[in-house]
């Protein structure tokens, strides 16, 4: 659920519960622990999409050193490659 969906959501839980309350359906005690309950969702609601927008930013970051990781072992990989045929040329030379 996005922001926008999810502050729409809240919104309309608030109306429903001073709906309820207007109608003598719940006593204010029940409002106010409901009021409670969304803004503590709303908080957890932020929590969490903070705590998503990290995951994304360090996933971003591994994804960087990955590419830097198979750069280095390519050049390895070709370092070794060019060794192992130099040392065949001298093996070569010697015999």
């Amino acid at each position: 659920m996005g922001r926008e969906e999810f502050e729409k959501y809240t919104v309309e839980q608030r109306a429903k519960v001073d709906e309820a309350y207007s109608n003598g359906e719940i006593d204010g005690a029940t409002k106010n622990r409901l009021y409670e309950i969304i803004g503590e969702t709303e908080r957890r609601y932020e929590e969490i999409r903070i705590s998503q927008t990290n995951n994304e930013v360090q996933l971003e970051r591994l994804k960087r050193t990955n590419i830097k990781l198979e750069g280095a072992l390519s050049n390895l990989s070709l370092q070794a490659t060019t060794t192992l045929f130099d040392l065949e040329c001298t093996l070569k030379e010697l015999r």
